[in-house]
């Protein structure tokens, strides 16, 4: 994909823009859905350093999912978003979040679905990625309640910037009911 915008320019300033509109994205799309979530509540639910939401923000703008210069997401970016926030729907009950959580558990699993490793070339293939795992989450739901269980504790709560991805946890919760 190709972008008008000079991804030298973007400063701190542009990439806190950036993360309010992801932020803010993310926010509406979970109101819509009935979940109670803050652009706040969030940005705390991602990765487990300061910069983290920082560096996912930019990520994104830079692979097209966020427009710079319209100030919004793409409408991929958008429906990227809401299969996030529809992730956080199925997992809930059993991610022993705080009801109250303010949407940390979505900011959690931005976090998560990052791709971290860049295999995902266009936005579009990401999309793709997720409604694939969404799929899988739910079938596991019904097939297998206990790996379903186990995965939705830890889905939201692992460290995935070296490498492991929400993938590798799946195929490791099952090798590991499989023992």
């Amino acid at each position: 994909m190709t972008h008008k915008y000079d991804f030298k320019k973007i400063d701190e300033s542009l990439t806190e823009q950036i993360l309010k509109i992801i932020t803010k994205t993310l926010t509406e799309i979970a109101r819509k859905k009935n979940i109670r979530a803050t652009p706040e509540g969030i940005k705390e639910g991602i990765g487990f350093s300061y910069n983290t939401p920082y560096n996912i923000a930019y990520g994104l703008a830079k692979k097209g999912i966020i427009d710079i210069e319209k100030g919004k997401t793409t409408e991929t970016g958008y429906r990227i978003f809401e299969t996030i926030v529809d992730i956080s729907l199925i997992i809930k009950s059993e991610a022993a979040f705080p009801e109250l959580d303010r949407g940390k558990i979505i900011g959690a699993l931005l976090y998560a679905f990052y791709d971290w490793s860049g295999k995902h070339g266009s936005p579009e293939e990401y999309l793709e990625c997720l409604k694939s795992f969404k799929n899988k989450i739910i079938r596991l739901k019904k097939e297998n309640y206990q790996a379903f269980s186990l995965l939705a504790r830890l889905l939201p709560r692992v460290y995935y910037e070296d490498g492991y991805s929400p993938q590798k946890l799946l195929e490791d919760i099952l090798r590991y009911q499989q023992v």
